[in-house]
This record gives C-alpha cells, structure tokens and sequence, in this order.
C-alpha cells in the first residue's frame, strides 16, 4: 500500500472509532449466544462472521499495542511491513501476558477480559487505527507487486494466497486436532471455569509454558472455540511474511519471495497453521528473536537485543524447547562482543538475557512452586510421577527417529526425507522437510553471505539439541524460516552463476520452488474433499455432524456426557484427548500413564480394585491412538497392559457397549 492510501484511510477514521468498534464487537460477541453442537442454520453463518470480527479486532489492536511498544524502546524499523510484522507479533505477546496476569491473580473471567480489551482499544486507538488503515490497503498493495512482477512471482503469490485462502476455509470449523483437543483447548477451558491458572497434574501439559492458548481465552470466553485456530492462522501468516521480509531485508533481490516459497513448499505447515496448536506461535517469536539479533549485529543499537530478549522470552513462555533456542543465540551474543572486553560482554548480555528471562520466568517459577519442578514434569519428574512414569513418558519422546549415534547423525538428511513417519507424530504422509533444505550443503562452495552464514550456524546448533531430544520434525519449525531464506539465497547464487556462465537453466531451480507450492496445494485441495469445511461453518452441517466425521472418539464422548448413568466416568486407554467429554473422562496425556499402572497388576481382581480406585465405571479403546503408540512401545508396557485387559474381558468383567471402526466401550461390571 501506498503512504498516501494509508494516511488517506487515516484520515477517515478517527482515534474514537476504534473503541466504539471494540465495545460493539464485544457486545455482539457477548450477547450472541454461542452455537450448540446441534445448531444448523442461520446460527452457524453468525458465529462464524463473529469468530473473524474478534479475530481481525484482536488482530488490530494487538498492532497498535507492538507499535506502543516500539515505540517505547525507540524503534522504528522500516519498511511498513517489517514495522507492523514486529508490531503484531509484539503485541500478541503482550496481551498474552497480561491475560497471565489475570490468570494469576484470579480474574481470568469473560467480563475481565471484555474490560481488557476495551481498555487496551483507548490506549492504542491511534497506532490501531493505523494498523486497521495499513490492512485495508494491503489489497492494493498485492495488486500494486502483481502488476509490476515478473510472471514467476505472480504465480507465487497466486499459489500463496490459495493455499492460506483453503487453510483459512479449515480454520473455520470445529476444533478436531488432536492436541488442541489434549491439552491447548483443555488448559484454557478449566482456567477459565476456575476464573484462574491453578496447577493440574492429571493433564500434565496444561501446567506447561502457556503464552500462545492464553490468548485463546480472549474468544473462549465467549464460548468460541474457532477463535483459538484462526488465532493460530494469524500466526501461521506472520511465519510467512516473517520469512519473506527478513530474506528480502538482509539479502534482498529475489530471495524473500523464493524463501516464502521454500517455506510453504512444506505441505504440513499450512495444516497446521488451521490447528488449535501453539508450534507456529513459538516459530515466529523464535525467528524474530534471530532477526532482532541480525539487526543488531553491525549497529549495535542494544534496544534490538532488548527487542530479542521479549522475543525469545515469549517463546520460551510458549514452548519448553525454545530455552535452547535462548542458549544458541546468547552464545552467538557473546561471540560477536567477545573481543571489546567484559563491560561490553555482559552488557550484551544482559540486554537480551534479562527480558527473556523476566517474560517467560512467571511459568518456570509457579511450576517449580506448585511441582518443585521447573520443567515440570520433564527430566526431574514431580507429584505423582514416578521414577518409572517419567521413564515411560521420556522413552516415549526419544522413541522418535532413527537413532542417537555417530551414523545416524550421519544419515540424518536421508532419514528424514526416506523414512519420515518415524520422525512425525501427526500428518506423518506429509510430515517431512522441504527438500530444498538439501540446498544448504552447497552453501560452502558458492560466495558467501554473512546473514546466511549465521543464520545456518544457529540453524545447525538448533539440529543439534533437537538431535539430543525427541526427534520430532515439527520441533524443528523454528529454524525452518532461516533454512528457507538460506535455501534462496543458493537458488539465487545458482542462477547468477549459470547466466554468467550463458546455461539455459537459471530458471530452472526458481520455476520447481514455485512449482512445489503445487504439492502443498494439492494436499490443501484433498484436505478439503476429506474435511469438507464448509459444511459446517456455513450452517449446512451440525458441529456434532462433523466432529462425529473427524474425531473419531468423539460420538463415545457425548455418550459419556448424555447417555451413561449420572456419575460414569470412562477411562481413556493410551488417548489423551478430553475437550468434548470433560468431566466425564479421563483421559491419558502422556499416553502409557494407564498402561503402565495396568501392566503391573497380577490378576483380574486387582484390576477391579484398581479401577474402583479411579472412579472408572468403563473403559474406552481407541483403535487409532493404540496402533500409533504399539510402534513406540519399547518397554512392552502397552502390549502387557492390553493383554491382561483381555484377559479381564474373558473373565466377564467388561461388558461391551459400543464398537465402531475405531473405538470400542466397555463397561466396568465386576464389583471389588
């Protein structure tokens, strides 16, 4: 857009509009009673319209608060789209962080949070109307780059705007992802019906880093549960222009829009950008934290590694891994001031050590109160977790991948392409790399870049801890926007060598990263045949309807709720999620909890008294959740559980009540 077509939409709205639009948007929300499971009709087209207003005033005024915001640390970062990238990305952090403020102090209710938001929209009417003038442009401003491109950056932004249209068409509907339904929906639903964050040991995660579903509160307060995916979306979008910006700041010339193509070329990160998941909040706080340091690197302005510092904080506030992620870029702080002496060594330091710490210290330090565990409950365990749960539980992490040693680091960038189900937990089809991440091993013999140079170190030291760890893929995504621009930066070099060299081909590695969108595209495009997601949002399709099509122990869980005698409670073997069926279930978390505690009974008697003890009046198996974790089963834990279980079947204790394709119910009929 224009700076002319932004101030002339300024001009038009006045600071005043904003809050007006604020209290209408909330009091539509508030009085708008949210769409049963039932509901068909008229009522799913409202809530559906009242999910995006939320979502795009949230969207605004977050803006408006990161603009504040810089503005206090006296940064004004040009263009306008890094601005308001940082801008954005900022103020969701900080409304996440007073959201824990409420949370803390008790006064996590809807009314709370209406009076928030309302109070936040005066505060930041101007930078918000801003925002909202610079949003209404962006159209112009994507027709302005189309006109002027050459035909592959067209067929780019083309593919890009129709992969993140069909993926905005599944952030519509229900939520159906199986750790939103775990613990990233769960969490805020029982703070918000305590009106505060207390410590839940029976769903371990929720007790975890929570920054990104706090925000899911804003419209789960409400009742509106889409809220939470689209809120995940937004960060889904900022990732890519996050990756297109910085490549096209610090390199320039072709490589922000190749890098955005290499990025979405990965056909899972727009599936999850639809999910209730938290993984792309922490991506982009960890990217931007490296793009602050980047900054900072040649200018030395210290406000840039205060800026990192929020960052990395928030990101550590969101997601465990992500301390690691404060580590490697601490240490690459302190090697770039090494030489000019210890005030200037702990000077940088603290600049960005101190805000990180201070942001994410509020989870760490309940956790080590309420658990006397930091991490609660990795490594060091914590109430109610044994010696040998938390074995099973960190044996389950590390089953992930091909293995620790010396040649299996080795094979690394062939295993994760030929045998990548081993390395996912979820969309395993589709769960790999892009294979123009191969790219960077060519990296060395071409002219080197200083960015991109950095950029991969902290990338390989990234690799390296996740190598130690769990092996999942998607515990990657932080250093997937540095490998893409890292990838188009070689594609580029590529090129420029070939035509100095008058080959035909320069065009050849550009024209397969834009064709690879094409498989990302197609995913989206049988995504939408499987899912169907406009049924639902539109009002053709009951949200029982269609959570009963994609959840599959979703019908056994409203059983649970409306058919089973007052006070059943269904014991979930090996599935974790509980978000439809709260009370009435229990579920499995860390996913070999039940199994374990059942493969160490002897006989049919103690598992009567056992389930007697937890209240369990039946027993669900999940056919899907017990063929994924049978593969990760490396202590026999499940297979022993599920043959005395059997067993007890035989015996007449466990009476059938409903079978399906892939869950079976039974109930509890042998008294202790």
């Amino acid at each position: 857009m224009t700076a002319s077509a932004a101030s002339s939409v300024r001009r038009q709205l006045p600071d005043w509009a904003i809050p007006v639009a604020t209290g209408i948007v909330l009091a539509l929300r508030w009085l708008s009673t949210p769409r049963g499971l039932d509901d068909v009709g008229v009522v799913a087209l409202r809530d559906t319209a009242l999910s995006l207003l939320l979502w795009l005033l949230v969207g605004v005024l977050a803006a408006g608060a990161g603009r504040r915001l810089l503005a206090v640390l006296r940064l004004h970062p040009s263009p306008a789209s890094y601005n308001w990238l940082l801008a954005e990305s900022l103020g969701l952090g900080a409304m996440a962080c007073w959201l824990l403020v409420l949370g803390l102090v008790g006064w996590l209710t809807p009314g709370a949070i209406a009076v928030s938001l309302w109070l936040l929209s005066a505060l930041v009417a101007h930078p918000a109307a801003e925002a909202l003038g610079w949003l209404w442009g962006l159209p112009r401003q994507l027709l302005a780059r189309w006109r002027t491109s050459a035909l592959l950056p067209r067929l780019a932004l083309l593919f890009l705007l129709a992969i993140f249209g069909l993926a905005l068409l599944q952030t519509l509907t229900p939520p159906w992802d199986y750790d939103g339904l775990m613990y990233h929906l769960v969490g805020p639903r029982l703070f918000l019906e305590a009106h505060r964050i207390y410590p839940v040991p029976n769903i371990w995660a929720v007790n975890g880093p929570f920054y990104a579903e706090l925000l899911y509160l804003i419209g789960m307060g409400f009742g509106d549960d889409v809220f939470p995916k689209l809120v995940h979306y937004l960060f889904g979008l900022l990732v890519v222009s996050a990756t297109w910006i910085v490549g096209k700041r610090w390199i320039g010339g072709s490589v922000g829009w190749l890098a955005a193509c290499v990025l979405v070329g990965i056909p899972t990160l727009p599936v999850w950008a639809s999910f209730a998941y938290i993984d792309l909040a922490w991506t982009v706080y960890e990217f931007l934290a490296l793009a602050c340091v980047l900054e900072w690197w040649d200018r030395e302005d210290t406000s840039w590694l205060i800026l990192a510092g929020l960052f990395v904080g928030l990101a550590m506030g969101t997601k465990y891994i992500a301390v690691a992620g404060l580590a490697v870029l601490g240490l690459a702080v302190l090697w770039r001031v090494r030489r000019e002496g210890w005030r200037a060594i702990s000077g940088a330091g603290l600049a960005i050590g101190v805000p990180a710490v201070l942001v994410a210290l509020p989870w760490y330090l309940k956790n080590l109160v309420w658990f006397g565990n930091p991490v609660y409950p990795l490594y060091f365990g914590g109430p109610e977790w044994s010696a040998r749960r938390l074995a099973l539980y960190m044996g389950y992490l590390n089953s992930f991948g091909t293995g620790k040693g010396l040649l299996s680091a080795l094979a690394l960038p062939w295993n994760v392409f030929a045998q990548h189900q081993r390395f996912g937990a979820v969309m395993n089809l589709i769960d790999m790399p892009s294979l123009f991440f191969l790219l960077v091993f060519a990296y060395p013999f071409l002219s080197k870049n200083r960015v991109v140079t950095l950029i991969l170190l902290v990338s390989l030291a990234r690799v390296g801890i996740w190598f130690a760890g769990s092996q999942q893929l998607r515990f990657l995504l932080p250093i997937a926007p540095g490998l893409s621009i890292t990838s188009a930066y070689v594609i580029v070099q590529v090129g420029q060598l070939q035509r100095k060299r008058h080959l035909p081909l320069s065009a050849l590695l550009p024209s397969l990263a834009v064709g690879l969108l094409g498989v990302t595209l197609f995913y989206q495009v049988v995504m939408l045949r499987e899912v169907r997601p406009l049924l639902s949002p539109l009002g053709f399709e009951s949200r029982s309807a269609f959570l009963t099509r994609m959840v599959k122990d979703f019908a056994v869980g409203r059983m649970a709720l409306q058919e089973l005698p007052e006070g059943s409670r269904v014991l979930l073997i090996g599935d974790g999620r509980s978000y439809y069926c709260l009370p009435a279930c229990m579920p499995d978390p860390d996913h070999f909890r039940w199994s374990a505690e059942v493969s160490d009974l002897r006989s049919p008697a103690s598992l009567t008294t056992w389930l007697a003890s937890l209240g369990a009046t039946h027993v669900l198996f999940s056919i899907e959740d017990l063929d994924f974790l049978l593969q990760h089963d490396q202590d026999g834990v499940m297979r022993r559980a599920l043959l005395l279980l059997t067993d007890y079947r035989n015996s007449g204790c466990l009476q059938e009540v409903l079978r399906d394709e892939w869950v079976v119910l039974f109930e509890v009929v042998c008294d202790p």
